[in-house]
């Protein structure tokens, strides 16, 4: 995106909704803003279903702590295009929350001393989105035809291996994308 477009955007003007309003929130797919009293924005994400993700997202009481947050929205026709428009938006904008978990490098993926020294891990979070939707995983292995073991440890996050299938099945059902499937946390973050 040319900077001349990311001047034009500006979070204060799109519409918003305080952040205990989040089950109000569209539907729609879309970069949303998290903006403070003072008109910092303080967080930027995007979801191909904006309210969805806000029923459990990881950074929700981070940002119920600063107060007075309102969450913006940017709707958008194509979600094929919200990775590259994230970025770009948080390269301009440069939020303090998005700044926290990006700090690393692993310079060799195949690596397992890279892994190791990796400050962030990878947290499913398939139990919370459970939890939303107030269903069961019995209900969920029922509806998905996906295994007990599978779901088992993907809820409680014992899973080492994820398979592509399986991942496809439960983005479908939940209407979400992978980034709302996993979250990255810093390593020493406790489980919840």
């Amino acid at each position: 995106m040319g900077a001349t477009v990311l001047e034009s955007i500006n979070p204060l003007l799109l519409p918003s909704l305080s952040l205990e309003c989040h089950k109000a929130l569209p539907k729609c797919a879309g970069i949303y803003f998290a903006i403070d009293s003072n008109e910092n924005v303080q967080y930027i994400g995007r979801s191909i279903n904006i309210r969805s993700r806000w029923m459990t997202h990881h950074k929700r009481l981070d940002l119920s702590r600063i107060g007075n947050i309102r969450i913006a929205w940017l709707e958008m026709s194509d979600p094929r295009l919200l990775p590259q428009v994230e970025v770009a938006l948080i390269d301009w904008f440069n939020p303090p929350l998005n700044r926290e978990l990006y700090g690393f490098r692993l310079t060799d993926y195949n690596n397992r001393k890279a892994v190791q020294n990796s400050r962030v891990k990878i947290r499913c979070r398939l139990q919370d989105l459970l939890d939303a939707q107030e269903l069961t995983r019995s209900a969920l292995a029922q509806e998905t035809g996906l295994t007990s073991p599978a779901i088992r440890g993907l809820c409680e996050n014992t899973a080492k291996r994820y398979d592509a299938d399986t991942l496809a099945v439960l983005c479908g059902f939940f209407g979400c994308e992978m980034g709302e499937l996993f979250e990255v946390l810093p390593k020493d973050a406790e489980e919840v």
